[in-house]
């Protein structure tokens, strides 16, 4: 029902409309008796604002329609280690041990969007619902040798998901008279990608050894995407 209708039968009924229209929420748009909401108000709503005194009625639930093969992202991790002195003579050893956490990131319409990804549930049976973020540990002995530098490198198993996300929106409908019954109205962000680390996967393990002309393969800041099985 629309908002006009409500207020025209509210007006009819003896309600005042200057009454109605203080508790009444405000549609950004609205076609004849349905609501409509861009994605950018979704994504809000999905982040816990009230849009237009609109809000959510429960969780914004992610509902995967299809997904891309599993692929490794390869990074650096713990910083180089450089043999590039000129009178360098001997290997330098330097030792690497640190974690850290790898999450999902969402994208939508290909623009990342980083403020509802901590407030999407997935839906519950779809593969991959259970991964959210995996940690990265580094345990290795990084050597350079004289005119060389290197680092430690991680691929990190990962998959895309695409789909849309539902957004349970909490409105009104009117019963007559003064009455009104909470209802719940469904809507869509949609083209939405979930890139997700796989769960339980084992990491591929590496280093980047390479002469002290030469860039690395797989440079500080870098991701480099590669299928499982396939190192830099």
């Amino acid at each position: 029902m629309s908002r006009g209708t409500l207020l025209r039968r509210l007006a009819g009924a003896g309600v005042a409309v200057a009454a109605a229209t203080a508790f009444m929420p405000v549609a950004p748009a609205q076609a004849d008796n349905v609501l409509t909401f861009s994605q950018d108000e979704l994504e809000r709503l999905c982040a816990g604002e009230t849009v237009n005194n609109f809000a959510i009625a429960g969780d914004c639930t992610f509902k995967p329609q299809s997904q891309g093969a599993e692929y490794n992202i390869w990074r650096a991790y713990g910083g180089e280690v450089s043999n590039c002195a000129p009178d360098a003579r001997g290997d330098l050893t330097q030792r690497r041990d640190m974690s850290e956490s790898v999450t999902e990131t969402w994208s939508v319409g290909g623009r990342i969007s980083i403020n509802i990804k901590d407030k999407v549930s997935i839906e519950a049976g779809s593969e991959y619902s259970r991964s959210r973020t995996e940690t990265v540990t580094v345990a290795d002995t990084i050597v350079a040798n004289p005119g060389y530098k290197n680092h430690a490198t991680k691929g990190v198993r990962h998959v895309d998901q695409y789909g849309e996300i539902e957004v349970p929106v909490r409105t009104y409908e009117h019963q007559g008279g003064d009455g009104y019954l909470p209802t719940v109205e469904y809507h869509y962000i949609t083209d939405v990608t979930r890139r997700v680390p796989v769960e339980g996967a084992e990491d591929a393990t590496g280093q980047d050894h390479v002469s002290c002309g030469s860039d690395f393969r797989v440079g500080e800041g870098w991701e480099v995407y590669l299928p499982p099985g396939a190192t830099p």
